[in-house]
C-alpha cells in the first residue's frame, strides 16, 4: 500500500519519519512533471521562433498573455483540492487523473498546425492556455503534498531534496537529449511533436508511480469545507507566504531568463551548438552536489539564510560569464559550474520553506488550506515564468534578433545580457525580499507544537 515504507506513523502521523521508498516516489513525480516543464522552459520560446514560425515579440506575448488565465484557474484548483475528499486523500487523486490529459496537452503544444497568419497565432494561444490548465491540475496538488506528507521541517527538506534531485535528472535529460534527437527526424516540427509524445507517456507513468507510493498524513485541525471567506482569512493570515511569493517571482523570472536563452547563446554567441549537450552534462555533477548539500546548508544557515548565500554564488557566476570572451570556452564552463553548484540548493530550500507557511496560516486562522496556498505558489510560478519567457522574447526583438541568421553585435549582446545581467537584477530583488522572512526553525517548531495541542483538544484556533 502507499507509504508502507514509512518507519513511523505516530498517532496522527504528523511526525512520521519517511521511508526511502516514499521519498523516491515523491521525487519520481517531479521527474515526470519535468518532462513537461523542462520542454517548455528550455525549448518553447525557441520552438515558437525557429520552428513554429512566430516573430519573437509575438512569441513573447503568447507566453505572457496566455498565463493570465491562471489568475482564475489556479485559485479554483486550490479551492477544489481543499474541498476534495476521497479514500486516497484530497491531493493524490489529481496525479492519477490529471497526468494523461497533461501529456496530451503537451503534445498539442509542441505541434505545428497546417495554418498560417492569425489562425496559427490563435492555435499557439489556445494550446498554451490548455497546457497551463492541465499543468495546474497536476502540479498544485503535487507541490502541496510536501505539506500533507509530513509537518516535520527537516523531513520536508529531505523530501524536497529528493524532489529537486529527480526534477534535475528529468529536466536535465530532456535538455540534453532533445536537440540531438530532434535532428534525427525529417523535420524539427516532426521531431518536437514525436519526442513530446514519448516524454508524455513516460511522465504519465511516473506521476502514477508517485500517486501509488506517497501518503497524505497531515490533517486539518478539524474538517473544514473551505469557502471564499475562508480563503480571504487564510490570505490575511499568511504574511510570510506573500514575502515568499515576492521571492518566487523574482527567482522564477531569473531562472526562466537564463534557461530559455542559453540555447541561443550556444548557437549564436559561441557558434558551438554542438557543445549544448556537453555543457548540460557538465552541469550535472555540481548541481547534484549542491542538491546534496542543501539540507546541511538549511540546517546551518536556516532556509532563508541558505537561499541568500547560494544566490550570491549565482551572482558571481553571472558576472564571470558576462565578462568572459566567447572564445574562452573553458572559463565559460567554469563560471557556469559555480552557478550550477550555487543555484541547486535554492530550489530545494524554496520548496521546503513554502510548506512552513501552511502551518503558519493554520496557526493564525484555524484553517489548513494546502491547496489554496499552493495555488498561489503555482500561479506566481507560472506567471513569473511566463514573464521571464516574454521578457526574453522582447529582448530578442528589441536587439534585432533574426531566427536562423547571423546575428548583429547588438543582438548577441542582448542574448548575453538575457542569461547574465538581467537575471542577476531579478536575483537581487529575491535576496532583498528574503531579508523580510521571519519563520525560522525554532518558530516553526513552536507553531507545529501548538497546532498539535489544538488537534488533541479538538479546537482549531486554540
Amino acid at each position: 500500500m502507499p507509504g508502507a515504507d514509512s518507519t513511523e506513523t505516530g498517532g496522527d502521523g504528523e511526525a512520521a519519519r519517511l521511508g526511502l521508498r516514499e521519498k523516491i516516489g515523491y521525487g519520481v513525480g517531479d521527474y515526470g512533471v519535468n518532462f513537461h516543464f523542462s520542454m517548455t522552459t528550455n525549448f518553447l520560446l525557441f520552438f515558437y521562433t525557429d520552428v513554429f514560425g512566430l516573430l519573437p515579440a509575438v512569441a513573447g506575448s503568447v507566453l505572457l498573455v496566455a498565463r493570465l488565465s491562471d489568475a482564475i484557474t489556479d485559485p479554483l484548483m486550490g479551492l477544489l483540492a481543499d474541498r476534495t475528499r476521497t479514500r486516497w486523500g484530497k491531493l493524490r487523486p489529481y496525479l492519477l487523473y490529471g497526468a494523461a490529459p497533461l501529456g496530451l496537452a503537451s503534445v498539442l503544444l509542441f505541434s505545428v498546425p497546417p495554418w498560417s497568419g492569425g489562425a496559427k497565432v490563435a492555435y499557439a494561444y489556445a494550446t498554451y492556455i490548455l497546457w497551463g490548465i492541465c499543468f495546474t491540475v497536476v502540479t498544485i496538488p503535487y507541490s502541496a503534498l510536501t505539506a500533507a506528507i509530513t509537518s516535520d521541517a527537516q523531513e520536508r527538506t529531505q523530501l524536497s531534496t529528493y524532489r529537486i534531485a529527480f526534477a534535475t535528472m528529468g529536466g536535465g535529460l530532456v535538455a540534453v537529449v532533445t536537440p540531438g534527437l530532434v535532428g534525427m527526424f525529417e523535420s524539427p516540427a516532426v521531431g518536437f511533436r514525436t519526442l513530446m509524445a514519448v516524454y508524455s507517456v513516460l511522465g504519465t507513468g511516473m506521476l502514477w508511480y508517485c500517486f501509488a507510493t506517497v501518503t497524505e498524513r497531515v490533517q486539518a485541525s478539524q474538517a473544514v469545507r473551505v469557502g471564499p471567506r475562508d480563503i480571504l482569512r487564510v490570505f490575511r493570515s499568511a504574511g510570510p507566504l506573500w514575502v515568499l511569493m515576492v521571492v518566487f517571482v523574482f527567482g522564477s523570472v531569473s531562472f526562466t531568463l537564463q534557461t530559455g536563452a542559453k540555447l541561443y547563446y550556444f548557437k549564436y554567441n559561441l557558434g558551438r551548438e554542438d557543445l549544448w549537450p556537453v555543457f548540460l552534462l557538465s552541469m550535472a555533477i555540481p548541481s547534484f552536489l549542491g542538491i546534496a548539500a542543501a539540507p546541511a546548508v538549511g540546517a546551518r544557515l536556516g532556509k532563508a539564510g541558505g537561499m541568500v548565500v547560494c544566490s550570491l554564488l549565482t551572482f558571481v557566476s553571472g558576472l564571470g560569464v558576462y565578462f568572459t570572451p566567447y572564445d574562452q570556452i573553458g572559463m565559460i564552463f567554469f563560471w557556469s559550474i559555480v552557478g550550477a553548484f550555487g543555484g541547486a540548493p535554492i530550489g530545494v530550500l524554496t520548496w521546503s520553506i513554502i510548506p512552513d507557511t501552511v502551518e503558519y496560516a493554520e496557526w493564525k486562522s484555524g484553517i489548513r488550506a494546502e491547496g489554496i496556498i499552493y495555488s498561489v505558489t503555482g500561479f506566481f510560478q507560472k506567471t513569473s515564468g511566463a514573464l521571464g519567457g516574454a521578457l526574453s522574447g522582447m529582448i530578442l526583438a528589441a536587439t534585432g534578433y533574426v531566427a536562423g541568421a547571423a546575428q548583429s553585435e547588438r543582438a548577441l549582446h542582448g542574448i548575453l545580457s538575457t542569461i547574465t545581467i538581467v537575471p542577476m537584477a531579478f536575483g537581487v530583488g529575491a535576496v532583498i525580499a528574503l531579508l523580510f522572512y521571519r519563520i525560522d526553525a525554532e518558530t516553526h517548531a513552536r507553531i507545529v507544537a501548538e497546532l498539535d495541542e489544538r488537534r488533541r483538544a479538538g479546537d482549531p484556533r486554540g
